[in-house]
């Protein structure tokens, strides 16, 4: 199929999340009751740059991020538990978003000058350790958003 942008927001969707099309660009599922595991093969996509799935009932862990185009990633507010997933290809990011789930382990310290990232939102999780020292390479960032963890340690430039 051609579908390229899914919108489905702010409903009363439930159940698993179905095999998304491979030429899929925007994904927007927040605030449905959605859930279940996230089982997306994430290099399967050709163009997708942005997925929302904020405020479902999503369970399991993600073990990684594995995408080349991905820009936005949204998962607040759902049922994630395990380590924070990691994300390849950090640098790219505009958006980082999974705040509000059971996420325990410490952050990626992979940014570098190419580092695109605008907003950082991670807050209400149970995340340990420092914050990423390489996050002072990220000249774009506007948004540091991290209270309610187990951080320790001091603020980086």
């Amino acid at each position: 199929t051609d579908l390229n942008s899914i919108n489905i927001q702010n409903n009363y969707l439930s159940g698993n999340l179905p095999s998304l099309p491979e030429k899929l660009i925007y994904f927007y599922a927040t605030n449905n009751h959605l859930s279940g595991p996230l089982n997306i093969e994430w290099n399967k996509f050709i163009y997708l740059v942005l997925i929302y799935i904020d405020g479902n009932y999503f369970t399991g862990t993600l073990a990684s991020v594995d995408s080349n185009l991905l820009i936005d990633f949204q998962i607040t507010e759902n049922y994630f538990t395990g380590n924070v997933p990691s994300i390849t290809n950090i640098n790219q990011y505009q958006f980082i978003g999974v705040a509000a789930n059971y996420f325990t382990g410490t952050l990626s310290d992979d940014f570098d000058r190419s580092c695109q990232l605008f907003d950082f939102i991670y807050g209400f999780n149970l995340i340990e350790g420092t914050l990423p020292s390489s996050l002072g390479k990220c000249e774009n960032l506007m948004k540091i958003a991290g209270s309610y963890n187990l951080l320790t340690g001091i603020i980086p430039r």
